[in-house]
């Protein structure tokens, strides 16, 4: 039979619609399945991201001795400028803080390290605690520091809390002479004025909402009770031991699982002190009496009141009688009294000395290199 020109083109129609209907459910499938591929892929990332960091990220614990590691943070780069470990005994009411050197070097070990390297692997083994933020996002560079600390003395940090470095030196400043942090005079004003457990919440509360921290408010209030009772001569300070070497600080973990232990047992800030050697008992509190061997009227007053200022107690001055010194000397009862003092002069010795009248601990004799500015 003759095909007519409609016949054709109908045929024609016909045919070509179908192969574009076959096109189309190709490729409508083929995008589905590409899409669901790809989906799947987005989940499969996000499952592997959380299950990168299990294991990374910490519990906050509520613990009798609780060791809550501070951290004082620049709000710019990240950098950790400043560590604190505060260890508070909530039975015996005793506050207890550690300075950690930022310029610890870590070695992680292999199982750790492996973990981190899942999410940067550019992470070194062997990291400054300074460079964490080089490495480690914000959400798991706190809890990555603990696992270090963890890993390497024998500790088990119960929580963190991080702040800004502006916040944090309202608090605390470094002890003159000395290589750790103590609390601002300021602060130690403001603690004296607290009456109740109420300006103990109010003051945890303010800084709770200007912190980022791993414990719960409520949780954190359970130690106010305990906070409330614990006394300024009940409060101490210590720097993890161990020595610089270039940029770097190398931890002693014997001395640091030592000094950890014997804070834990709730030992004589003096025995701790001897336990861990090289960190000398502060000459805060102790009997000072200042002589001026300078023959340069006033200087001795005038020590008298920077000392003082800085917390320090003499007791009395007098003037000394066996000529004019050019070097200051520091004459202390015990050997280890009088070296965060040197940090006042220009080139002062101590020298231990039997001589010393029964009710002083240390007497500085004042040399004329240590005349102050303004004449004094």
């Amino acid at each position: 039979m003759k095909k007519t020109p409609l016949k054709i083109f109908l045929r024609g129609f016909a045919r070509t619609f179908i192969y574009i209907s076959l096109f189309v459910a190709l490729f409508s499938g083929s995008y589905m399945a590409t899409k669901a591929y790809y989906n799947r892929t987005k989940d499969d990332l996000k499952n592997k991201s959380a299950a990168d960091k299990q294991g990374i990220l910490t519990e906050a614990q509520v613990d009798i001795v609780a060791h809550n590691l501070i951290f004082g943070v620049n709000n710019t780069t990240g950098a950790i400028k400043y560590m604190l470990l505060e260890i508070f005994h909530s039975d015996t009411y005793t506050l207890s803080y550690i300075t950690i050197p930022v310029n610890s070097e870590i070695t992680l070990s292999q199982d750790f390290y492996q973990k981190l390297y899942t999410v940067n692997p550019e992470i070194p083994q062997i990291i400054r605690l300074n460079e964490v933020h080089e490495y480690l996002d914000e959400d798991i560079r706190y809890d990555s520091v603990i696992q270090f600390l963890e890993s390497a003395l024998e500790l088990d940090i119960s929580y963190y809390t991080v702040m800004n470095t502006t916040d944090f030196k309202t608090l605390f400043k470094m002890k003159k002479g000395e290589s750790y942090l103590i609390f601002k005079d300021s602060f130690k004003e403001q603690i004296r004025e607290w009456s109740s457990e109420q300006d103990i919440i109010q003051y945890i509360k303010e800084q709770y909402s200007n912190s980022f921290t791993n414990i719960s408010l409520k949780n954190k209030l359970l130690y106010t009770p305990a906070l409330y009772k614990t006394k300024m001569e009940n409060v101490s300070f210590y720097q993890m031991p161990g020595n610089e070497s270039g940029d770097s600080f190398s931890l002693d973990v014997e001395k640091c699982n030592t000094l950890l232990a014997d804070i834990k047992n709730g030992t004589e800030e003096e025995k701790i002190r001897e336990d861990i050697g090289d960190y000398d008992v502060t000459s805060e509190g102790l009997a000072i009496k200042i002589l001026n061997g300078s023959n340069i009227a006033g200087l001795a007053a005038a020590y008298q009141e920077k000392l003082v200022a800085d917390g320090y107690n003499v007791i009395g001055l007098g003037n000394y009688n066996s000529g004019i010194l050019t070097n200051t000397i520091i004459y202390v009862r015990d050997s280890q009294y009088g070296k965060d003092l040197l940090a006042y002069f220009k080139d002062a010795s101590i020298e231990v000395s039997g001589g010393l009248p029964e009710n002083v601990e240390i007497e500085i004799v004042l040399g004329t290199m240590d005349q102050l500015s303004g004449g004094n």
